[in-house]
């Protein structure tokens, strides 16, 4: 080993020095800045182990990042070090059995804990074969009552699908005590909504809205009468925000919420007759839509933006086409201005304001969507009345033949690619109708969209069987009209 030693380095100047202010000769070193571990934070915060504002009641840093501040812990009389430590020698130790019902510890919340793991062993294998899985969810920060009435829902949804029975309680008799937790977590649920709409605050608007969304997303899952309902109330609420001016903090979590409500509307519209919609998505303009339904990929429904302004476009000119206006000057000319736009989509180049993965199966449900949303066009609206040209009434039909043959070749390619076919959803409400007078090859593809590899139904978070019952009651009847599978309102995704 050298004895040598390097040339000595030189320590910081002090502030005396006349040479302190010449940084750039002499760079200063790093120090660590140590502060004391202070407990004043709010609950959540310390949880997550990130630094506080403490602003009170609810601190900024939960409300920008869409967390739900859980308060503050009233700090008790501090007792003094020197008494602490007396205190823990003398003290011989307590029988554990003594302590909890001294109520000393406080018993742990085994229907939180049992929720965890039920999470952890069946919802989050499902929830990582889906296109838009990115991490999973943080259980310390949760919402628990909310995650507490998902799982419980999601419980039915999956006992419903391996017993192949709709997730009704009239139905599924086998389970009263989860039905009776389910519907006890539901009325807690709801109870929260209205006191968060008591406040003006726009803190507790946040939360109202959050709390909306749990709930419709609990309803598609157990097949509940009142999605609409509560669907239309969050996009009046938040319509409302928006009408008073009324700054909401920003967080990822209310436009993750957004998203959802935006996406459930716009496609049960397409799934719904012309003459009942939900009216409350007029509220916003098309370029509002568009921003809020831009802010991820969405994983059952991976549609490229520009495609989902067409298919809002589609639904709005479908209202239009009841309303009595002429086919020829008031249909026909938007109509091709749509079809020109999706003609010119190329969804090798597709890209979005978030990034599109760069990977074949997007691609690949790019060319679905664009399909798919073409054909939604061809099934719902109109066909150019008798006293059109022979040549447009005939391109009519052969472009729906077209379309339906592209859109089957598609759907097989996905099968074979797909990790969850949730992605599939919406395009099969739309390839449903267009196979009611195709093969039976045609029809066993769309069902095996609903089907595991085993032939049982396939694990997934919308009811499939209520989707089976609806599309082989429409080819029973005979019929071929778009609003003659979908006569009433209908959520493709639930």
């Amino acid at each position: 080993m050298s004895n040598s030693q390097g040339p000595p380095i030189p320590s910081p100047p002090s502030s005396s020095s006349p040479d302190s202010n010449t940084t750039a000769e002499q760079p200063r070193s790093r120090r660590k800045k140590w502060a004391p571990k202070v407990k004043t934070g709010c609950v959540t915060c310390r949880v997550r182990r990130v630094k506080c504002d403490e602003t009170k009641p609810h601190c900024k840093r939960c409300t920008a990042y869409g967390y739900v501040c859980d308060g503050y812990v009233t700090p008790t009389n501090p007792v003094p070090a020197q008494e602490k430590r007396l205190t823990r020698r003398a003290r011989p130790a307590a029988d554990p059995l003594e302590v909890v019902l001294e109520r000393r510890v406080e018993p742990p919340e085994w229907e939180f804990l049992e929720a965890c793991r039920f999470y952890v062993e069946h919802i989050l294998p499902i929830r990582k074969r889906e296109l838009d899985y990115d991490r999973p969810l943080n259980l310390a920060t949760r919402h628990r009552p909310a995650f507490l009435l998902a799982m419980a829902a999601q419980r039915i949804g999956l006992i419903s699908n391996a017993a192949n029975i709709l997730p009704h309680p009239e139905q599924l008799t086998s389970i009263p005590g989860l039905w009776s937790k389910f519907h006890e977590y539901m009325m807690q649920g709801i109870e929260d909504i209205n006191t968060y709409l008591a406040s003006s605050a726009p803190y507790f608007k946040v939360l109202a809205l959050l709390r909306i969304t749990d709930i419709l997303s609990v309803e598609f899952t157990i097949l509940g009468t009142s999605w609409r309902a509560h669907n239309a109330g969050f996009l009046a609420l938040l319509a409302s925000c928006k009408r008073l001016d009324l700054y909401l903090p920003p967080s990822p979590v209310l436009g993750t919420a957004t998203q959802f409500q935006v996406v459930s509307a716009a496609v049960a519209n397409t799934t719904s007759p012309a003459s009942n919609p939900i009216v409350e998505l007029d509220m916003f303009t098309p370029e509002e839509l568009c921003k809020f339904y831009a802010v991820q990929i969405y994983g059952e429904l991976p549609c490229p933006t520009e495609l989902f302004s067409e298919m809002l476009r589609i639904t709005k000119l479908r209202r239009n086409a009841i309303s009595g206006v002429d086919y020829h000057e008031a249909v026909a000319p938007s109509l091709t201005e749509i079809f020109a736009r999706i003609e010119a989509f190329v969804p090798e180049t597709w890209n979005e304001p978030f990034g599109v993965p760069d990977q074949p199966e997007f691609v690949l449900m790019a060319r679905i969507f664009k399909c798919a949303v073409a054909l939604y066009a061809i099934l719902s609206l109109p066909p150019p009345p008798s006293q059109s040209k022979p040549e447009d009434v005939k391109l009519w039909a052969t472009r729906r033949l077209a379309l339906r043959g592209e859109l089957m070749v598609l759907m097989r390619e996905a099968l074979a690619i797909l990790r969850s076919k949730a992605a599939l959803s919406w395009p099969v409400a739309v390839a449903g109708v267009a196979v009611a007078d195709g093969s039976d090859e045609d029809r066993e593809l769309v069902l095996s969209t609903f089907q595991s590899a085993d032939g049982g139904l396939v694990d997934c978070f919308y009811v499939v069987k209520n989707s089976i019952a609806k599309l082989k009651d429409f080819w029973a009847s005979g019929k071929l009209g778009w609003e003659d599978c979908w006569n009433e309102p209908f959520p493709p995704m639930a």
